[in-house]
């Protein structure tokens, strides 16, 4: 069970690091203005952070075990 939760938060942590990338991308190509690229990005990384702390608690679990 940890190793598949592991590998889906994982894989979902990639795929919001890419739609980082995205979102500088779309902001240079100015396609984005200030306040659109700033909640996107303030968005995106705070849903990243939390991927990573989900990981984290899954690790520290599967450590215990």
């Amino acid at each position: 069970m940890n190793e598949y939760a592991t590998i889906k938060i994982f894989s979902k942590i990639q795929s919001l690091e890419r739609d980082l990338q995205w979102i500088y991308q779309e902001y240079f190509n100015a396609q984005l203005n200030d306040d659109q690229f700033m909640a996107m990005i303030d968005s995106t990384e705070r849903d990243i952070q939390t991927h990573y702390y989900i990981y984290d608690l899954i690790i520290q679990d599967a450590r215990k075990n």
